[in-house]
């Protein structure tokens, strides 16, 4: 259990690093202005705080069945100790969900097809689905080993992130395990 929690705060206080670093990017250079982290938006659809959101749809089968349309911002993380490039798709009353690029700076990567797993893969996905629109009662999947899934970037520009993304992770708040859930036909724009 402690290993759990562990990831989990870590990965909320990335996001809400990320939700207070980030100012606005008035001209659409890809550059926030002072409060940023001097990168916010290097690939579109904002960030929390600055910019202009993408949308994000997919679907989800296995433990849960169902479909979310939510929000998409695209940045930087970055720490004392390390800098990775983030997918945040969410709509804040049902769902967060994270694909971090780790060690791989915090540059906006290149259209492609690119793996989502564990600590291996190109991105790695942790996905929070709150149980009656209640965060602090979420249940907990991420990727812990291989790879999974893919995420395909169709179009990477200075006003824009356009892709697709597909996934299996398992259930993380279950300390017997056993439970997976599988999140296919996503796209972001």
């Amino acid at each position: 259990m402690p290993r759990y929690t562990a990831l989990i705060s870590i990965l909320t206080i990335a996001f809400l690093s990320v939700a207070l670093a980030c100012g606005d990017d008035d001209n659409d250079n890809g550059n926030a202005s002072p409060g940023g982290n001097g990168n916010a938006s290097p690939g579109g659809n904002g960030g929390p705080g600055g910019g202009s959101a993408g949308n994000v749809s997919f679907e989800f089968s296995g433990e849960a069945d169902g479909q979310k349309d939510g929000i998409a911002y695209v940045g930087t993380f970055e720490s004392e100790h390390s800098s990775n490039y983030q997918f945040n798709f969410t709509d804040t009353d049902t769902f967060f969900m994270t694909l971090s690029r780790m060690g791989e700076g915090t540059d906006a990567p290149d259209e492609g097809t690119y793996s989502i797993g564990g600590m291996v893969a190109d991105f790695w996905v942790s996905f929070e689905l709150y149980e009656d629109g209640d965060a602090s009662n979420s249940v907990d999947y991420a990727a812990t080993s291989g790879e999974t899934g893919t995420l395909e970037i169709t179009s990477s520009g200075s006003s824009s992130m356009v892709g697709t993304f597909e996934f299996t992770a398992p259930n993380i708040s279950d300390m017997e395990g056993g439970g997976e859930i599988t999140v296919s036909n996503g796209e972001f724009t």
